[in-house]
């Protein structure tokens, strides 16, 4: 049976992956918008005299459960209902049941009628539901035993750091339109390019889309970013099927002529595409590939060749942006008088600023940046810069661990430009 941990999940996608899972027995229930919800999260109405309310609820104490379930109780008394099911994160003691049996006074007749952490991962079990666990990607991408399995499979040869850097990718990683959409492209497709503008989650996609294959379809991942096209050649012809990863495509390598890296990798891109059991992911700055397509670099064949495989990445929809601010917030290691003093305020100014990135987000929830800065003046501080948003940048040139990392950066730029 599964142990997936149903409490990683954002609220919201908690309350999605429930109502999939009871769509099995109930069938299709009645969903309401964010907000307060006067205690129904969904509702399933076979007739006026049956009618199923479903109330979930993600905390992760006993203790903050109940206090919560108390208030909820009072809402109930203006309700409409034949059963109710309560769905919570966690897994209970037969006593807890009781417990919250008895605060519900008549509204939950036996312990049936709660659902638990466990009772969940029995559902997710089950054939009619073998869908959700490809649906919500965040339960087996933060699951440990999970990664384990993808470190063992896919990884080969390579370093702790590519193993952290992946793993903490999809921590924070928000499954959206594009996420699934490389998913169908890879059935017909060997190649996708996925392009856009610098910090948008370019490289956090692929890793998303490299966990897929490797956990469902067996791949092994091949990162060849930093390594010759000819390390990766012996690869291609093992039986083992294969993902091949260049992050951050043309932006490594110097687009001038006689230049072998652009020969050899135009030869592996045409038998990539001939293959059976063999797949290639590349990230680009969208602007780079502009530049490769109009001037007159060996580079250019290449991206006219693949131009058709580009799946661009533009801007996220306000729910995406609110999920990835959620889980940054909750995965980082600030204190919580810090999160507090951001719920406090108006945080909805962040999710949607102009200047919004995962990267900036990832950076501005990281307490190494934030030596100076008082939990009281979190916000203020979050929201100051992001709207400069070159001073993260400046924080984080000025807290690289020593001056060789510096220079390291600053030839990045400047063989980028």
């Amino acid at each position: 049976m599964n142990n997936y941990d149903f409490g990683i999940l954002s609220p919201l996608r908690f309350e999605q992956v429930v109502r999939d899972l009871l769509n099995e027995k109930y069938g299709i229930f009645e969903n309401f918008a964010e907000g307060k919800d006067g205690g129904i999260d969904f509702r399933y109405s076979h007739s006026k005299k049956k009618i199923l309310i479903v109330q979930c609820k993600k905390y992760k104490s006993v203790g903050t459960l109940f206090s919560s379930l108390k208030r909820e109780v009072q809402k109930l008394q203006h309700l409409k209902f034949t059963e109710y099911l309560l769905v919570v994160s966690l897994d209970l003691t037969p006593g807890s049941k009781e417990t919250i049996i008895n605060l519900y006074n008549g509204k939950i007749l036996s312990p049936d009628q709660i659902i638990t952490n466990s009772d969940l991962n029995f559902l997710l079990g089950l054939p009619a539901n073998q869908y959700v666990e490809f649906k919500y990607p965040e339960l087996w991408m933060n699951s440990i035993n999970v990664h384990q399995k993808i470190f063992h499979l896919g990884f080969l040869q390579h370093s702790e750091f590519i193993k952290e850097r992946i793993q903490e990718s999809l921590k924070n990683f928000v499954p959206y339109k594009e996420y699934y959409c490389l998913i169908d492209h890879y059935k017909t497709n060997n190649i996708a390019i996925i392009a856009g503008n610098p910090g948008i989650g370019k490289t956090t996609l692929s890793h998303a889309l490299i966990a897929h294959y490797i956990y469902f379809e067996k791949y092994q991942l091949i990162d060849i970013s930093y390594r010759t096209i000819q390390e990766a050649e012996p690869y291609f012809y093992t039986p083992t099927p294969s993902i091949f990863l260049i992050d951050d495509f043309l932006g490594k390598i110097k687009l001038e002529k006689g230049n072998d890296y652009i020969q050899l990798l135009l030869y592996f891109i045409e038998k990539i595409e001939k293959a059976k059991d063999k797949k290639l992911i590349v990230t680009s700055r969208e602007y780079i590939l502009r530049k490769a397509n109009r001037e007159s670099y060996p580079a250019n064949e290449i991206s006219q060749r693949i131009s058709h495989y580009v799946i661009e990445l533009k801007s996220f929809t306000r729910r995406i942006r609110t999920e990835i601010l959620y889980n940054h917030l909750k995965n980082s290691e600030l204190q919580p008088d810090f999160i507090d003093n951001f719920l406090k305020n108006n945080f909805k100014a962040v999710i949607d600023h102009e200047n919004y990135s995962p990267r900036i987000i990832e950076h501005l929830t990281n307490p190494k940046l934030l030596k100076n800065v008082q939990a009281t003046e979190y916000f203020a501080f979050f929201l100051q810069n992001l709207q400069k948003s070159d001073k993260i940048w400046e924080m984080v040139y000025n807290n690289l661990p020593n001056d060789l990392y510096k220079l390291i950066l600053l030839n990045r730029f400047v063989i980028s430009e």
